[in-house]
């Protein structure tokens, strides 16, 4: 059991003593886009403990979700299967985990680590399914949100919940996955974090005056939920997302400080990522996510720090958030048994070399988007002519949904990525149509399954309403 619980130093000298890796810390976080963190650009000092941990371990330049909404993305990072090849599928808690998928608390679990979740977004509450694996399920919601009778965790109170965690764990090899809601709106940072959220020169240049929506999609308009009393200029919501931010990130310095206190540090893997990012006016969506794959939905930070991890480490492979599940095992040196679709990055982290080239792609409702190198495309999930899906709406948001109707490429330029139309074929839209039709294939096999699943419930309760089975 040792030897499958301590991680390899095989890149290092035997002179180097680098400690094995005995314990994962993954840390989710809700809504965050790359590139409103200070160590990925951001003019704004939004983040200094994760500038901090990615000085000291390595930075994914380009990594992307699976989805832009938080079921299907967070479940692609636990089962390591693109969302149209597990049960939960692409909408946000209207499926759940199948119990035949295997999970990766599961195998660390089996494997002997202790397994502990804390999550603060009530779309991952245990019924969703991500609860497999865990020992300890963490999914209490005791704050009410601000304009919807959701409540949440807001990141205060989960790391606090966190740090008890980490203390209870005590000298045990643990796999611990710790969510936090915020940045995700509306934007009520703590008034401290607001004020050292300082306006930004180019702030006045984004001035933009937003109609108040009437439903959740930020079309053109803030969405309902996001609404603050007399808020209606675009720069200072986007100001209030940064100032979550900032409110997050302080609370991550207390977790990381406890890791240190701990003595936890110099045998852990911290993993932070996000599950999808946030549009501020990209394709006409303001505050909002969900309603397609552009660039600004699905790039998101990928930082490791731990034993093995050489520091200030940058990659600029393109790189997905599925490739999370691989990796972990593959630092915990836990048997992988190849039934998913994730790639691991321990080599690309421990010796500083490029991941292999390789396509990743990202589902919607609407669209799907395939990425490699600096090159992203993304298509219509469905011909214009299937209007009984167009003329509908989203049952989230109560909007319609919106066709890109030609094919997009969004190219990485020097001053940021830069989107086109495409009138012919390229390879990567091929290779996007191919990864259709199989995703298309595995989500009529996986309802399927769901049918006779349900119809063998339903079966098995008239034999229990008969008395012939207890």
């Amino acid at each position: 059991m040792l030897a499958i619980l301590l991680g390899s130093a095989a890149s290092c000298s035997p002179a180097d003593e680098t400690p094995a890796v005995q314990s994962v810390l993954l840390i989710t976080l809700d809504t965050l886009r790359a590139d409103h963190l200070s160590c990925y650009g951001h003019p704004r000092t939004t983040s200094p403990h994760l500038d901090q941990l990615a000085k000291e371990g390595a930075l994914f330049r380009f990594a992307f979700s699976t989805s832009s909404r938080t079921a299907p993305s967070h479940a692609s990072v636990m089962t390591g299967l693109y969302p149209s090849f597990h049960t939960i599928d692409i909408e946000n808690s209207k499926l759940k985990l199948g119990r035949n998928t295997t999970t990766l608390a599961e195998r660390c679990r089996d494997a002997g680590l202790r397994t502990a979740a804390v999550v603060s977004n009530p779309v991952l509450k245990k019924e969703l399914g991500l609860a497999q694996g865990f020992n300890d399920y963490d999914d209490r919601f005791p704050k009410p949100e601000l304009n919807r009778r959701i409540r949440e965790k807001t990141a205060d109170i989960a790391a606090r919940t966190a740090i008890a965690k980490l203390h209870e764990f005590g000298d045990d090899p643990f796999f611990f996955w710790l969510h936090f809601q915020d940045p995700h709106g509306p934007y009520t940072p703590p008034a401290e974090d607001l004020e050292q959220t300082e306006p930004l020169p180019e702030d006045q240049r984004r001035s933009q005056e937003l109609e108040p929506g009437r439903n959740s999609s930020g079309l053109n308009a803030i969405p309902e939920y996001q609404q603050l009393p007399g808020q209606t200029q675009l720069s200072e919501y986007i100001r209030r997302y940064d100032a979550e931010i900032r409110f997050m990130d302080r609370k991550l310095g207390e977790v990381f400080q406890a890791l240190r206190e701990q003595g936890l540090e110099k045998n852990t893997v911290v993993i932070v990522t996000a599950d999808h990012g946030e549009a501020f006016g990209e394709n006409d969506y303001y505050c909002a996510h969900g309603h397609g794959l552009g660039v600004d939905q699905t790039r998101v930070p990928l930082l490791m720090r731990g034993p093995g991890i050489a520091p200030g480490t940058q990659l600029n492979s393109a790189v997905s958030n599925l490739d999370v599940f691989a990796t972990v095992l593959d630092l915990l040196e836990i048997e992988d048994n190849g039934t998913h679709q994730s790639h691991s990055l321990k080599d690309a982290v421990q010796r500083g070399r490029e991941p292999a080239a390789r396509i990743g792609f990202a589902e919607s409702v609407t669209q799907r988007a395939a990425f490699r190198g600096g090159e992203y495309v993304r298509l219509d999930r469905y011909p214009l002519s299937a209007t009984e899906f167009w003329n509908s709406r989203n049952p989230y948001t109560k909007a319609p949904y919106v066709p890109l109707r030609d094919p997009r490429e969004t190219v990485l330029q020097p001053k940021g990525w830069q989107e086109t139309r495409i009138d012919q074929e390229n390879e990567l839209v091929a290779e996007l149509r191919r990864f259709s039709v199989q995703a298309d294939r595995s989500r009529e096999a996986l309802r399927k399954f769901r049918e006779k699943q349900s119809l063998d419930a339903e079966e098995q309760e008239n034999l229990r309403q008969l008395g012939y089975i207890e």
